[in-house]
Protein backbone atom coordinates (compact mmCIF):
# COMPACT_ATOMS: atom_id res chain seq x y z
CA UNK A 1 0.00 0.00 0.00
CA UNK A 2 1.67 3.69 -0.95
CA UNK A 3 -0.36 6.93 -0.36
CA UNK A 4 -2.09 8.30 -3.30
CA UNK A 5 -0.55 12.22 -1.63
CA UNK A 6 2.26 13.88 -0.61
CA UNK A 7 1.89 16.75 1.04
CA UNK A 8 5.15 19.24 1.93
CA UNK A 9 3.87 21.33 5.05
CA UNK A 10 4.60 22.76 8.24
CA UNK A 11 1.82 22.90 10.68
CA UNK A 12 1.57 21.39 13.82
CA UNK A 13 -1.80 19.80 13.22
CA UNK A 14 -2.25 16.85 11.87
CA UNK A 15 -2.81 16.67 7.54
CA UNK A 16 -4.74 13.57 7.82
CA UNK A 17 -7.37 15.56 10.06
CA UNK A 18 -7.38 18.13 7.54
CA UNK A 19 -8.57 16.04 4.68
CA UNK A 20 -10.13 13.66 6.81
CA UNK A 21 -7.61 11.07 6.08
CA UNK A 22 -6.53 7.73 7.95
CA UNK A 23 -2.93 7.28 9.75
CA UNK A 24 -0.74 6.45 6.64
CA UNK A 25 -3.11 7.55 3.53
CA UNK A 26 -0.87 10.67 3.38
CA UNK A 27 3.08 10.73 3.31
CA UNK A 28 3.59 14.04 4.68
CA UNK A 29 6.87 16.53 4.80
CA UNK A 30 7.01 19.07 7.41
CA UNK A 31 9.44 21.37 6.95
CA UNK A 32 10.06 25.34 8.15
CA UNK A 33 8.63 27.68 5.07
CA UNK A 34 8.72 24.72 2.63
CA UNK A 35 12.21 25.04 1.44
CA UNK A 36 13.85 22.22 -0.66
CA UNK A 37 16.99 21.00 0.45
CA UNK A 38 19.29 17.40 -0.12
CA UNK A 39 16.81 15.61 2.42
CA UNK A 40 13.25 17.14 1.91
CA UNK A 41 14.20 17.16 -1.81
CA UNK A 42 15.43 13.18 -1.39
CA UNK A 43 12.24 12.41 0.14
CA UNK A 44 10.16 13.83 -2.36
CA UNK A 45 11.95 11.88 -4.87
CA UNK A 46 11.01 8.94 -3.06
CA UNK A 47 7.37 9.46 -2.90
CA UNK A 48 7.46 10.21 -6.65
CA UNK A 49 9.54 7.47 -7.83
CA UNK A 50 8.71 4.73 -5.36
CA UNK A 51 5.53 5.11 -3.79
CA UNK A 52 4.08 6.86 -6.74
CA UNK A 53 2.06 9.60 -5.36
CA UNK A 54 -0.38 11.36 -7.76
CA UNK A 55 -0.65 14.26 -6.08
CA UNK A 56 2.04 16.87 -4.78
CA UNK A 57 0.50 19.65 -2.46
CA UNK A 58 2.75 22.38 -1.78
CA UNK A 59 0.64 23.70 1.32
CA UNK A 60 1.51 27.33 3.24
CA UNK A 61 -0.56 28.35 6.61
CA UNK A 62 -1.69 31.35 7.86
CA UNK A 63 0.57 32.87 10.33
CA UNK A 64 3.64 30.80 8.87
CA UNK A 65 6.33 31.98 11.06
CA UNK A 66 9.27 31.38 8.80
CA UNK A 67 7.84 33.39 6.07
CA UNK A 68 7.12 36.17 8.90
CA UNK A 69 10.52 35.87 10.05
CA UNK A 70 12.09 36.21 6.20
CA UNK A 71 10.10 39.30 5.49
CA UNK A 72 13.32 40.87 7.77
CA UNK A 73 15.56 42.88 6.18
CA UNK A 74 19.01 40.87 5.20
CA UNK A 75 20.99 42.59 8.00
CA UNK A 76 18.27 41.03 10.68
CA UNK A 77 18.71 37.56 8.48
CA UNK A 78 22.23 37.93 8.85
CA UNK A 79 22.16 37.40 12.84
CA UNK A 80 20.63 34.14 13.03
CA UNK A 81 22.51 30.83 12.88
CA UNK A 82 24.00 29.76 9.56
CA UNK A 83 21.36 27.38 8.47
CA UNK A 84 18.61 29.28 9.67
CA UNK A 85 19.82 32.49 7.76
CA UNK A 86 20.20 29.78 4.48
CA UNK A 87 16.45 28.61 4.87
CA UNK A 88 15.13 32.07 5.75
CA UNK A 89 17.01 33.55 2.31
CA UNK A 90 15.54 30.78 0.02
CA UNK A 91 12.20 31.56 1.84
CA UNK A 92 12.72 35.73 0.76
CA UNK A 93 13.65 35.20 -2.53
CA UNK A 94 10.24 34.08 -3.27
CA UNK A 95 8.74 37.39 -1.83
CA UNK A 96 8.20 40.65 -3.52
CA UNK A 97 8.83 43.11 -0.68
CA UNK A 98 7.95 45.72 -2.88
CA UNK A 99 4.73 44.62 -3.51
CA UNK A 100 3.88 43.13 -0.28
CA UNK A 101 5.00 46.54 1.86
CA UNK A 102 2.26 47.76 0.06
CA UNK A 103 -0.86 45.96 1.80
CA UNK A 104 -2.30 47.32 4.56
CA UNK A 105 -4.11 44.65 6.35
CA UNK A 106 -1.59 42.84 8.11
CA UNK A 107 -3.50 39.51 7.61
CA UNK A 108 -3.69 40.08 3.37
CA UNK A 109 -0.12 40.62 4.03
CA UNK A 110 0.18 37.75 5.55
CA UNK A 111 -1.85 35.34 3.53
CA UNK A 112 -0.24 36.74 -0.04
CA UNK A 113 3.28 36.57 1.70
CA UNK A 114 2.48 32.44 2.28
CA UNK A 115 0.83 32.46 -1.08
CA UNK A 116 4.30 33.66 -2.52
CA UNK A 117 6.28 31.34 -0.92
CA UNK A 118 4.03 28.40 -1.99
CA UNK A 119 4.55 29.24 -5.41
CA UNK A 120 8.07 30.13 -5.19
CA UNK A 121 8.32 26.44 -4.04
CA UNK A 122 6.48 25.23 -5.96
CA UNK A 123 8.46 26.48 -9.24
CA UNK A 124 11.96 25.60 -7.61
CA UNK A 125 10.27 21.60 -7.14
CA UNK A 126 9.49 21.71 -10.92
CA UNK A 127 13.16 21.80 -11.65
CA UNK A 128 13.65 18.58 -9.98
CA UNK A 129 14.15 16.84 -13.03
CA UNK A 130 12.38 13.34 -11.64
CA UNK A 131 9.15 15.45 -10.51
CA UNK A 132 9.08 17.56 -14.54
CA UNK A 133 9.37 14.07 -15.92
CA UNK A 134 5.93 12.77 -13.67
CA UNK A 135 4.51 15.90 -14.58
CA UNK A 136 5.26 15.65 -18.12
CA UNK A 137 3.99 11.94 -18.28
CA UNK A 138 0.45 12.82 -16.91
CA UNK A 139 1.62 10.92 -13.73
CA UNK A 140 2.03 13.68 -11.12
CA UNK A 141 -0.37 16.89 -10.15
CA UNK A 142 1.87 19.09 -8.69
CA UNK A 143 -0.25 22.11 -6.97
CA UNK A 144 -0.07 24.65 -4.31
CA UNK A 145 -2.56 25.36 -1.39
CA UNK A 146 -3.16 27.84 1.98
CA UNK A 147 -4.85 26.48 5.06
CA UNK A 148 -6.68 28.81 6.77
CA UNK A 149 -5.92 27.48 10.40
CA UNK A 150 -8.53 29.95 11.55
CA UNK A 151 -11.27 28.69 9.63
CA UNK A 152 -10.14 25.70 8.97
CA UNK A 153 -10.50 26.08 5.17
CA UNK A 154 -7.46 25.31 2.40
CA UNK A 155 -7.65 27.54 -0.78
CA UNK A 156 -6.03 25.80 -3.74
CA UNK A 157 -3.71 27.70 -6.21
CA UNK A 158 -5.00 27.97 -9.24
CA UNK A 159 -2.61 26.77 -11.76
CA UNK A 160 -1.72 28.00 -15.35
CA UNK A 161 1.34 27.49 -17.35
CA UNK A 162 4.83 28.56 -18.79
CA UNK A 163 5.45 30.57 -16.11
CA UNK A 164 8.35 28.78 -13.83
CA UNK A 165 10.13 27.86 -17.25
CA UNK A 166 10.83 30.61 -19.18
CA UNK A 167 14.23 30.21 -18.77
CA UNK A 168 13.60 26.53 -19.63
CA UNK A 169 12.07 27.64 -23.53
CA UNK A 170 15.22 30.13 -24.50
CA UNK A 171 16.00 29.22 -27.62
CA UNK A 172 13.28 26.97 -28.29
CA UNK A 173 11.53 26.92 -31.61
CA UNK A 174 7.85 27.72 -31.02
CA UNK A 175 6.03 24.72 -32.16
CA UNK A 176 8.12 22.59 -29.60
CA UNK A 177 6.78 24.72 -26.38
CA UNK A 178 3.52 23.38 -26.71
CA UNK A 179 4.81 19.71 -26.05
CA UNK A 180 6.97 20.71 -22.83
CA UNK A 181 4.79 23.19 -20.86
CA UNK A 182 5.08 22.40 -16.96
CA UNK A 183 2.35 23.93 -14.80
CA UNK A 184 2.44 27.31 -12.71
CA UNK A 185 0.73 28.64 -10.39
CA UNK A 186 -1.03 32.14 -10.87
Amino acid sequence: FAPASLFWFLKQVPIEIIFDQGVGDIFTIRVAGNCLDTSTEGSLEYAVCHLHVKVLIIMGHEGCGAVGAARSSNKELEKQPKCLCDLLKNVKGGLDDTRLNVIQDEKAGDREAVVSNVKYQVGNLLLNQAVKNSVDKGELIVMGAFYNQSSGIVDFIEIHWMYFYKPYFVGMRTKNRKNRLVPYLK
